[in-house]
C-alpha cells in the first residue's frame, strides 16, 4: 500500500519528473508491506482501519499561500494533524479555493521523526507574482 505524505517543492518550473526534490528528501510517499502474506494475497493488517490508525489523514487544512491573479491560480494547503501525536509533512497544492479532501495526504507519528541534518535552502519566493499568505 502506498501512502502520500503531501507535496514537496522542487527547484525550477519545468516538468516535475525533471525537477526532482533535493537528495535529502528521499521520497514523496511511504510504502507499507506486510511480509507475512504473499504478493497475491491481501493483508488484513493493511486495511483502512489499520492504516487510518497508523497514518491518519489531517483533521483539516489551513490555507498557507495562494495566487489568484492571472490565468493560473494555485492554493497551497498545510495539513492540520488530528492530534499532537502526529505531524503533517509536506503540503497539498490545488487550483481551487476549496479545502482539499483529508485523504489527499497522511500524517506520521512524531515518534518516527528525527531532526534533519540537511541544510535548508530557499527554492522559490513569490516576489512579483501577486501571491498572498493564507
Amino acid at each position: 500500500v502506498e501512502v502520500c505524505l503531501g507535496h514537496y517543492a522542487a527547484s525550477g518550473i519545468g516538468h516535475p519528473r525533471a525537477n526532482r526534490p533535493p537528495p535529502s528528501i528521499r521520497g514523496f510517499l511511504i510504502e507499507l508491506t506486510d511480509t507475512r502474506v504473499n504478493s497475491l494475497s491481501k493483508s488484513s493488517n493493511l486495511d483502512d482501519k489499520h492504516i487510518n490508525a497508523l497514518l491518519p489523514c489531517p483533521a483539516h487544512y489551513k490555507l498557507a499561500w495562494s495566487k489568484t491573479s492571472g490565468d493560473s491560480k494555485v492554493f497551497v494547503w498545510r495539513g492540520v494533524p488530528p492530534s499532537q501525536d502526529f505531524a503533517a509533512l509536506g503540503m497539498v497544492c490545488t487550483t481551487s479555493p476549496e479545502e482539499p479532501s483529508p485523504s489527499e495526504m497522511r500524517c506520521v507519528p512524531h515518534a518516527w521523526l528525527v531532526p534533519s541534518a540537511a541544510e535548508t535552502a530557499m527554492l522559490w519566493d513569490d516576489a512579483g507574482t501577486g501571491g498572498r499568505k493564507g
